[in-house]
């Protein structure tokens, strides 16, 4: 999406197996590398184009804020890369899902169920999103820029039990 955004300097792509990995850090080389229900090889060395993309993420999505100091550094070091097989088994596996009832209270003490069960799929925490933003009028980016940089925002459903909240960060204009 960066490359494509016309952003530049982007670090290559890396390829790995679809049954393989790439690590940013030496921590994770070798075999036997345990990602949920998953053993992963990420190869006999460091990936110096995973360790790029580390750099990069950790740039562009903390921009230096010495409040996020520590997931900056995080991010450096823990991203890795693995293939397509094993990124469906990580996300059929490891997506936290919850089946939840809506209680209906009409009486102080008798509660019964309004709804359900009905099911909530939710992101990890660390999760990163992003998404290119175009503007029909460019004197708008400075009022956007400061709506959304730095600002906690709460997305979809579940703020009543603390879900969706993201902290937002908007990138200059690649233009």
């Amino acid at each position: 999406m960066l490359g494509r955004g016309g952003v530049p300097s982007v670090p290559p792509i890396p390829r790995v197996a679809l049954d393989g990995g790439a690590a940013a850090e030496p921590a994770w080389v070798g075999a036997g590398q345990v990602l949920g229900p998953c053993v992963i090889g990420f190869g006999a060395d460091v990936d110096s184009d995973v360790a790029a993309w580390g750099k990069r993420l950790a740039a562009d999505v903390f921009g230096g804020d010495p409040l996020f100091a520590f997931f900056a550094e995080k991010l450096c070091s823990d991203l890795v890369l693995v293939g397509d097989d094993i990124m469906t088994v990580l996300t059929r596996e490891c997506t936290e899902f919850s089946a939840r009832v809506q209680l209906h209270t009409a009486e102080v003490k008798k509660k019964t169920v309004a709804q359900g069960p009905f099911y909530s799929e939710y992101l990890p925490a660390e999760t990163i999103l992003a998404a290119p933003l175009t503007l029909r009028v460019r004197e708008h980016g400075d009022a956007l820029s400061a709506l959304l940089t730095g600002t906690v925002l709460q997305l979809g459903g579940d703020e009543t039990i603390g879900k969706g909240l993201m902290w937002t960060r908007l990138l200059g204009s690649a233009a």
